[in-house]
């Protein structure tokens, strides 16, 4: 599920654990740990003027497409938030969870996708059209955190699957 469903679920107690982007909200209503940390990643076609590039600023999506996640995942804020706390206007060709379509898009040299620097080199190399740039950002940083909302009740078999994520932890 998208993280801000995940957390939603985890509250109304549909769910027992989640798996989602940061911290969840309000923090106080959780019990949750970092599973690991990476940098938020422009994609690009190879051929895109910023492939060269080593490391992004968010200054320089100025003027960009951008393919991305929709509202209901917390790396799109932490994108969009920056942004405008800097005085830029994304210009959006794409908001959707449709990874297929994403893909596509940048692989047609459409925009600057938002991604995850963790993907491993063999993902990396099996799409030879597109290059991962990190940002320079410490405040673009996707946190994977596992969480259940403080005070419910988890099964044995909900405790057992709790305590092994928490085994994956950096």
């Amino acid at each position: 599920l998208p993280d801000l469903l995940a957390e939603q679920n985890l509250l109304n107690e549909e769910s027992d654990i989640g798996f989602l982007v940061g911290p969840p909200q309000p923090q106080q209503e959780f019990s949750y740990q970092t599973l690991k940390r990476c940098r938020l990643c422009a994609v690009v076609n190879k051929d895109h003027p910023l492939a060269s590039h080593k490391s992004l600023c968010i200054e320089d999506l100025a003027g960009q497409p951008i393919i991305t996640k929709n509202t209901l995942f917390r790396a799109y804020h932490l994108v969009d938030e920056l942004a405008k706390q800097r005085g830029i206007a994304l210009q959006y060709a794409l908001r959707s969870p449709d990874e297929i379509l994403w893909i596509s898009m940048l692989e047609k040299n459409k925009g600057v996708g938002i991604g995850v620097s963790f993907l491993s080199q063999e993902l990396r190399q099996a799409n030879k059209l597109l290059v991962h740039i990190p940002f320079e950002e410490p405040q673009l940083t996707w946190e994977i955190c596992v969480a259940t909302k403080k005070g419910h009740y988890l099964s044995a078999a909900g405790k057992a699957v709790l305590d092994y994520a928490l085994t994956l932890a950096e």
